[in-house]
């Protein structure tokens, strides 16, 4: 199932962070306020959802995977940024 929202939130990443965070308490597991995931959200949906399952799987703890997931997860939210200027 994980495997299944990591597909689905590189395409639709929106939709994604919207069904988990009606459904599930990932994001207030997460996080403390509204601010940051908003921000999240609205600028970078990829990145937001992988700390949220960082926060979720990896317990919080920043090791090799985690690390090259969010480098991953900045180039494609970069990459969808630089797309849609274009």
């Amino acid at each position: 199932m994980p495997f299944l929202l990591i597909g689905l939130a590189i395409f639709f990443p929106r939709v994604v962070i919207v069904a988990l965070y009606l459904l599930t308490d990932w994001f207030s597991a997460s996080f403390d306020g509204i601010i940051l995931p908003l921000i999240g959200f609205i600028f970078a949906p990829v990145t937001l959802f992988w700390y949220a399952i960082v926060q979720t799987y990896f317990g919080g703890a920043w090791s090799t995977v985690p690390l090259v997931g969010i480098i991953v997860a900045v180039i494609i939210d970069f990459g969808l940024v630089s797309r849609s200027r274009r």
